[in-house]
């Protein structure tokens, strides 16, 4: 079990997340954000790209694993992020809230981020860096690939499967058995009908197509 971890973001997802390293007892060691423009003063060693950070990582004794705290729809980033850190043999590691349904029966990708009141049902299957935020409900047999982010209060029905880069917006819900393609933005409030290609933004009830992503 992990206890030592870098986290990659210093923004919202951060501070959402930090309940949770503190209820399963994960000592933040270093901050990398490359987008920051001052340096916060919270955390000694904070680190504004990943060369600086990798040359402090290889002159300490760490065993670290990583955390990408960085939202949609940045989806691609955090696999890219992720990669980067293994690349010097830093792992990821799911953070789960205590308060939570996971069936025994899921499987649950590389890097996940699980937070307050979430489902996830029988035989559904999260792909690597899926962050599924406050009460979003993924039912059975449902599919989510690489980089997804299930906002707030979502829905997903049973037998949906979600391509990669998947962004579903804040108490959607998608009916049961839609294919949602890649590089995907479903607004908030939104109800997916039907399939979806990909390189899209979906808003409505009914879902329409607005633009490309």
């Amino acid at each position: 079990m992990a206890s030592a971890i870098v986290v990659w973001g210093h923004g919202d997802q951060y501070v959402v997340n930090r309940e949770i390293f503190y209820k399963m007892k994960l000592d933040v060691k270093a901050v990398i954000d490359n987008v920051l423009k001052s340096v916060p003063k919270i955390h000694n060693n904070f680190f504004s790209n990943f060369e600086n950070f990798k040359e402090w990582y290889l002159n300490e004794n760490l065993e670290l694993h990583s955390v990408v705290a960085i939202g949609n729809p940045y989806g691609t980033k955090r696999m890219e992020y992720a990669t980067l850190l293994k690349s010097i043999g830093i792992k990821p590691v799911s953070i789960e809230h205590s308060n939570i349904h996971i069936s025994k029966s899921a499987l649950i990708g590389e890097g996940a981020q699980i937070m307050n009141d979430v489902i996830v049902n029988a035989h559904s299957i999260l792909g690597d860096q899926v962050i599924l935020n406050t009460r979003a409900i993924i039912e059975h047999h449902v599919s989510i690939g690489n980089g997804c982010e299930i906002a707030p209060g979502a829905v997903v029905l049973g037998r949906v499967k979600i391509g990669n880069n998947v962004w579903v917006g804040a108490n959607s819900v998608i009916l049961p058995r839609i294919q949602i393609g890649n590089n995907v933005i479903i607004g908030a409030g939104s109800v997916v009908t039907k399939d979806v290609p990909d390189d899209c933004v979906m808003v409505g009830n009914p879902a329409r197509w607005l633009k490309p992503f």
